[in-house]
């Protein structure tokens, strides 16, 4: 996902000679990616989604997911 602290951390992994986690390991340290979850804030760290994300082909209202499980599962329930 895209933000500025993954923007940061691209920047900074293009321009090391060499690779060195502690360059950019307080941006992506774990309790910043945390912050995205817990108080909303995109721009708190880097967090992940992991490979289902390539998954995803629309975002339906709560109402259309809704009406297609009904519609996909009315003859296992009935």
């Amino acid at each position: 996902m895209q933000n500025s602290i993954a923007q940061q951390v691209i920047e900074i992994e293009k321009t090391s000679a060499t690779p060195d986690f502690k360059k950019i390991q307080p941006l992506v340290a774990g309790v910043r990616g945390r912050r995205v979850f817990t108080e909303g804030d995109k721009e708190a760290g880097v967090w992940t989604a992991g490979q289902v994300v390539g998954l995803i082909d629309d975002i339906p209202t709560c109402q259309e997911l809704l009406a297609k499980i009904e519609k996909v599962n009315y003859f296992h329930i009935h």
